[in-house]
């Protein structure tokens, strides 16, 4: 690791992005059960979605299942980058990692504002400090003042 890194807030990514794979994978493995906590969360109510109907129901657990398949997919690549690039200390691994949180935090906050879901911004803000304290750290360590 460089050493201008600091193995904290290197570790503490690590840690972070394998708790978003071990959630990506519930949303795979265990759709019923965080489908009940997003329903408490947004609807009030852990059952709300039964109401919908079976099919709809069964496209929310698609949906849950695909989202989870992404994200997973793409903290891989985070991982990748943790291990490779931003370990060395090398500014590509943290402009990667910030620049596709910062894509993604910004769509998918917009579009659920956009279709009446703040609430999901409010778990999008949750995830994202995850990430921005510790690349906020670090960001000297990777962008040295000219």
């Amino acid at each position: 690791m460089s050493a201008s890194v600091h193995p904290f807030w290197w570790r503490w990514l690590l840690v972070f992005t394998f708790a978003v794979i071990l959630f990506g994978l519930c949303l795979l493995f265990l759709p019923d059960v965080l489908q009940s906590v997003f329903n408490s969360i947004v609807y009030g109510d852990a059952q709300a979605t039964q109401a919908f109907g079976a099919e709809a129901v069964r496209y929310i657990t698609f949906a849950f299942g695909i989202s989870g398949a992404v994200m997973v997919g793409w903290m891989v690549l985070v991982l990748y980058m943790l291990y490779g690039s931003f370990r060395r200390g090398e500014a590509v691994g943290w402009n990667s990692i910030a620049l596709s949180i910062g894509v993604w935090y910004v769509l998918d906050s917009a579009f659920s504002g956009l279709i009446g879901y703040p609430v999901n911004i409010l778990l999008n803000t949750g995830f994202v400090i995850g990430f921005v304290i510790p690349l906020a750290a670090t960001y000297r360590a990777f962008h040295p003042a000219r």
